[in-house]
C-alpha cells in the first residue's frame, strides 16, 4: 500500500512541477493598433480570442510585438508565420539576441500584406525557442469613415435636397 501512495505522490509531483509549469510558460502577444486619427492602442491576442484588427495604413500591415519572455540563452530563434484568408502572407526567422532574462521584441509585417474590403480570418504563429504558439483574429484593411465625415456628407446632402424641393414648389 505504501509503495502504491508513493507510486502516486511521485506522479503527481512530475506533473506539478514538470508536465504543468510548460503550459504556464506562454508569452504575450499584442498588435498595434492605429485609428485613421493616429491613436495607438495595443490590442492583446489570446490563443482563443478572434479580436478584430483594422489596418489604416498605406501599405497594410501588423505591428506584433511580445514585450517580454523568458530566456536562458543570448541567441534565440524566433519564426513568424502570417496567414490571411487561408494564404501566406508572410514567413519570418531570424535570431535575437539578448542577455538571458526577460527579452521582448516588436515584429512588423508589411511585406505583400493585401487589402480586404470585408473582414477576413488571420492567424499568426510565433516560436520563440521552439515553442510556438497560435493566435486566431479578423483582418480588415477597409476604413471606416470618421463621424464627423459623415456628418458633413449627411448636412451636403440633406442641403442638396432642401434645394431641389425649394425649386420645384416655386
Amino acid at each position: 500500500m505504501e509503495r502504491r501512495a508513493m507510486k502516486l505522490f511521485t506522479l503527481a509531483a512530475v506533473l506539478l512541477f514538470a508536465v504543468l509549469p510548460a503550459f504556464a510558460d506562454s508569452f504575450n502577444v499584442f498588435v498595434l493598433q492605429i485609428a485613421p486619427d493616429g491613436d495607438r492602442t495595443q490590442i492583446q491576442l489570446t490563443p482563443n480570442g478572434n479580436p478584430l484588427l483594422h489596418s489604416t495604413e498605406h501599405p497594410p500591415g501588423l505591428e506584433f510585438s511580445v514585450p517580454s519572455f523568458e530566456t536562458n540563452t543570448s541567441e534565440n530563434a524566433v519564426s513568424a508565420t502570417l496567414t490571411l484568408a487561408g494564404q501566406l502572407v508572410e514567413d519570418d526567422e531570424f535570431t535575437l539576441d539578448c542577455q538571458p532574462g526577460p527579452c521582448g521584441f516588436v515584429l512588423i509585417m508589411n511585406n505583400g500584406v493585401p487589402f480586404f474590403t470585408e473582414p477576413v480570418n488571420g492567424v499568426v504563429t510565433l516560436t520563440i525557442n521552439g515553442q510556438a504558439e497560435t493566435f486566431n483574429f479578423r483582418y480588415s484593411t477597409a476604413t471606416t469613415p470618421e463621424p464627423a465625415s459623415l456628418l458633413l456628407f449627411g448636412t451636403g446632402l440633406a442641403a442638396v435636397v432642401w434645394r431641389k424641393r425649394r425649386r420645384a414648389s416655386a
